[in-house]
C-alpha cells in the first residue's frame, strides 16, 4: 500500500525520519501551495494519488487539519492519519506501530467534527505567569467539579459524532486531585480523541506511579510549557515519563521568552489587535465560548474592578445542531476589539496582583 505525506514543510521532514525509523517507505509528499519536490521525494497533486493510498497529514493547526482531512474525504481518500508529533521511543517496526504510537486515526470519521476543545480542570495555578490569557492568578481554588465538567463533555458528544482534540488544562491540571478520574473518563468516552494534558511540568517529578500509568494506558499525551523554573528541571521531568513511556511535546525554552499582555480596556487601543486563542474552544459549567479569555474575564472584571465585555458566551443546552454551534464559535465577539498584542518579557506575579499584569488602558 502506497503512504504519502500531507505537508511539505518541518513538521513533514519530522514525520519523514519517524517513518525512516520505522522502516517504513514513503511515497511521495503532497502539499496546498508546494509543487515539484521536497527532500528527493515528488509532491504530487490529489488526483494522481491512488485513492486505497494511506496519507498522513503532517500540519499542527487544528483547523487545518480538519479542512485536509475533508479535502481528502472528497477526493475518495478514506486512509487519513494525523501525525501527533510527540516524543516516541517505541521499539517496535513497521506500519502498524507506527500508525498506533505515532497518528491518530480519522479512518470513519464524518462531516461534523469537533476540533478542539480546552477543558480547564484547575482554575489556579502553582506558576502564576504575567499575562496569561486564562487569568489564572486571579483565582485561589482550584474550583473544578469532576461531575460538572463530565457533563460538558456528554453534551458536546449529544451535537457532535467526533471530538478531535481536548486538550485538559488550567491554571494548572497537575494540581486537581482528581486527574486520574478525569483521564479515565475522558478515554472511556472519547475513544478516538486526541487527548492531551497541557502543564508547566513541575510537578510531573512528584506525581505517582498509579497517576504515570493510568495517562500511559489511556494513551494521553503531556504537552509540556517550559518556562524558565521548567526549564532547572527539564531532565527530571523528561526522564519521570519517558520511564512511563508517556508521550510529550515541549514548547522549547528560549531565555529571553516574550509573553503578551492579553487585553487594552481601550477598544481602540494604540497596540496592533491579536488573537492569540483563536480556535481554543472552551467549555465550563454548561457554558461555552470561542476562546478561554473570554469565557474567564468576568474575573478580570471583578478583579480590577473593569468591564470588560462579556457578551458571546453560550449556554450548550441551547443547542440541538452542531454546525450552528460551530457557526457561533467562528463569530466576532465585542471582547475581540480589545484583545492587543503587547510583549512583555515572562515573569511571575507578585503577591499582590497588578491591573499591568493583564492588561493596559491605552
Amino acid at each position: 500500500m502506497s503512504i504519502y505525506i500531507y505537508g511539505a514543510g518541518n513538521i513533514g521532514e519530522k514525520l519523514l525520519k519517524k517513518m525512516n525509523k520505522y522502516e517504513i517507505s514513503l511515497d511521495g509528499f503532497m502539499d496546498s501551495y508546494k509543487e515539484g519536490e521536497f527532500l528527493n521525494y515528488p509532491i504530487l497533486p490529489i488526483t494522481e494519488i491512488d485513492k486505497n493510498s494511506i496519507v498522513v497529514i503532517s500540519v499542527l493547526n487544528t483547523s487545518s487539519i480538519l479542512s485536509i482531512y475533508k479535502t481528502l474525504c472528497s477526493n475518495g481518500i478514506v486512509n487519513i492519519y494525523w501525525f501527533k508529533d510527540f516524543s516516541d521511543k517505541s521499539s517496535k517496526l513497521g506500519l502498524e506501530a507506527f500508525l498506533k504510537n505515532e497518528c491518530v486515526s480519522l479512518v470513519g470519521w464524518g462531516d461534523l467534527i469537533m476540533p478542539h476543545v480546552e477543558l480547564h480542570i484547575s482554575d489556579k495555578c502553582n506558576l502564576n505567569c504575567r499575562g496569561c490569557t486564562h487569568f489564572s492568578p486571579l483565582f485561589d481554588e482550584i474550583g473544578a467539579v469532576f461531575e460538572e465538567k463530565m457533563e460538558d463533555i456528554m453534551k458536546l458528544k449529544r451535537l457532535f459524532p467526533e471530538i478531535f482534540r481536548i486538550d485538559v488544562l488550567g491554571g494548572e491540571p497537575l494540581l486537581n486531585p482528581d486527574l486520574a478520574e478525569y483521564v479515565i473518563a475522558l478515554r472511556k468516552e472519547l475513544p478516538k480523541t486526541f487527548i492531551q494534558i497541557y502543564t508547566n511540568g513541575l510537578l510531573i517529578p512528584q506525581l505517582s506511579e498509579d497517576i504515570l500509568k493510568i495517562i500511559y494506558e489511556n494513551n494521553i499525551g503531556v504537552s509540556i510549557s517550559e518556562y524558565a523554573p521548567t526549564h532547572k528541571i527539564i531532565d527530571k521531568i523528561t526522564n519521570r515519563l519517558e520511564e512511563y513511556e508517556i508521550h510529550y511535546r515541549i514548547a522549547a525554552y528560549d531565555s529571553k521568552q516574550k509573553f503578551n499582555t492579553p487585553v487594552s480596556t481601550n477598544a481602540n487601543s494604540k497596540y496592533p489587535k491579536l488573537c492569540i486563542s483563536d480556535g481554543c474552544i472552551t467549555v465550563n459549567n454548561g457554558m461555552i465560548a470561542r476562546c478561554p479569555t473570554l469565557m474567564y474575564i468576568s474575573k478580570f472584571n471583578e478583579y480590577f474592578q473593569q468591564n470588560l465585555p462579556t457578551e458571546g458566551i453560550y449556554k450548550l443546552d441551547d443547542y440541538t445542531d452542531g454546525n450552528l454551534l460551530l457557526k457561533d464559535m467562528e463569530k466576532e465577539v465585542p471582547l475581540c476589539k480589545h484583545c492587543i498584542q503587547k510583549d512583555i518579557e515572562w515573569s511571575i506575579c507578585d503577591k499582590e496582583k497588578h491591573f499591568e499584569d493583564f492588561a493596559v488602558s491605552e
